[in-house]
């Protein structure tokens, strides 16, 4: 009898319904955010991060061939674990990534006009950045969803005492946040479906630094579809800099982890 939970034939039928959650959380958050219902609109953005951090698990698993196992899949219904595992993940890949790899990545990314960050350093800062904001979301969550008793204040934690305007640039950000991350979900998962084929594995490893090669995989990316959406979020990341900070400052000032 196999060990696995879920097959790895099944994993693929998964990944497209969790995108498809995804989908429809975020649009959710959306309408309640122009609703000026900021209550509702949070939760329902950090569900879609959470079902895009769950739709990019499968689909790793999917991409080496192995299923999911019994316990492996009652991570991935962790909540905290869904919304930090991947960056602590990515976090720890650019500890052991090479000069070159990390270089090779960065004028790629660079290349397909996405920003990048080549330095390893900064590169890790900013993953350790975001796992401090994603552990923050549940209790942003439970805050929205249940009345619960602080012990240290003593007193009842409601989403009403943050003031309106303060929740609305609160919403902002997490639905910015979530959408980046519906969005890297969903790009992994168009590149894993549409495989560069014009140089073989055999081929690859001796052409790594050829411009032959990075221009290949370069057109190849910008196929993808999801692309465009990527540029245009990092464009509305620019024109709203100013509302993300102060979204990541609200957060801060009501959420402790």
């Amino acid at each position: 009898m196999s060990s696995e939970f879920i097959r790895w034939e099944n994993l693929r039928s998964g990944i497209h319904l969790s995108m498809k959650y995804a989908e429809y959380f975020l649009n959710m958050a959306n309408k309640f955010h122009n609703e000026k219902s900021f209550q509702s609109s949070i939760p329902f953005a950090i569900l879609a991060f959470e079902e895009s951090s769950k739709a990019n698990h499968l689909d790793k698993n999917w991409l080496i061939g192995i299923g999911i196992s019994f316990d492996e899949w009652k991570h991935i219904l962790n909540h905290d674990y869904k919304l930090t595992d991947a960056e602590k993940r990515i976090k720890e890949n650019l500890k052991d990534k090479t000069e070159l790899s990390l270089q090779i990545d960065g004028e790629m990314i660079k290349s397909l006009g996405l920003e990048a960050i080549i330095d390893r350093k900064s590169a890790i800062q900013l993953k350790e950045i975001q796992i401090e904001i994603n552990s923050r979301l549940s209790s942003v969550k439970e805050r929205c969803f249940y009345s619960n008793w602080n012990k240290r204040k003593t007193r009842w934690d409601s989403f009403d005492d943050i003031p309106k305007e303060e929740q609305k640039t609160l919403s902002l950000f997490i639905i910015h946040i979530a959408e980046h991350k519906y969005l890297l979900a969903k790009f992994a998962m168009e590149v894993h479906e549409n495989p560069f084929r014009e140089i073989t594995y055999e081929e690859e490893s001796s052409t790594i630094k050829s411009e032959k090669y990075f221009d290949a995989c370069k057109k190849h990316y910008q196929n993808m579809k999801t692309l465009t959406e990527m540029k245009e979020w990092e464009r509305k990341t620019d024109i709203s800099a100013k509302e993300l900070t102060a979204g990541r400052t609200v957060l801060n000032k009501y959420f402790s982890n």
